[in-house]
Parts: C-alpha cells; structure tokens; sequence
C-alpha cells in the first residue's frame, strides 16, 4: 500500500484528556471501545467507496470520534479524505486517499493496542 506520510502522532492519550477534561483512563477506555469498532470502520469504508456521499459521511464520523480519543493522524486522514470528496476530486485521487486512511487505522490500532493491552 502506501507510504505513511504523518508527521503527527499517532495516538496520544493524554492530549485528548486534557482537550476533553477527562483522565487517561477514560481515554483509554474510549480507545479500547473505538477498537473492537474498527471490523465495521473498514466495512464501512469498503462499502462507501463506491458512494462519494456515503465516502464523506464516514470520513466525517470518523473524523471526530479520532479526535476524541487522542488519534491524531488518523483525525488528519479522514480530514483528508472528507476535504477530497467535498472538493471534488477524481475517482483515483479519493481511492487513494480512502487506502491511506485505511493503512492510518491499521498503525493506530496496532499502536493503540499497545498501550491499552489486547
């Protein structure tokens, strides 16, 4: 697939609880919640790319749930993606924008995971 280009972080919990007011604990729970949604994450995406409306729908749901937990590549990502659909650009372009998105779950996840425990 592609080369991830984020220069961000990839997940920083403790950023998201002090944004939100939260404890770190919190945080992670979230996270913990938003993993065992990531099957439907990249179902979602999957059906969506035929669907430039349904695309940004997903890109935008996304979008926030990954700020609220610290994500913040993955927040850029579906920024990204939403920004591509909206301005209207080309079938490949958005196709490769949705894979990078897709790989950007994938290094969160593995990354969350980490910290969080399985």
């Amino acid at each position: 697939m592609g080369t991830r280009v984020m220069a961000l972080p990839v997940f920083d919990p403790d950023g998201a609880a002090s944004h939100l007011g939260l404890r770190r604990e919190d945080i992670l729970e979230l996270t913990k919640m938003f993993l065992q949604d990531i099957p439907s994450w990249r179902e979602s995406f999957a059906e969506a790319a035929i669907n430039t409306e349904q695309l940004r729908t997903a890109s935008h749901r996304l979008k926030g749930e990954a700020a609220n937990i610290g994500a913040q590549a993955l927040r850029t990502a579906a920024y990204n993606l939403e920004q591509a659909v909206l301005n209207g650009f080309d079938r490949v372009a958005v196709e490769e924008i949705r894979l990078l998105l897709l790989e950007e779950l994938d290094v969160f996840a593995r990354e969350a995971q980490l910290i969080t425990g399985p």
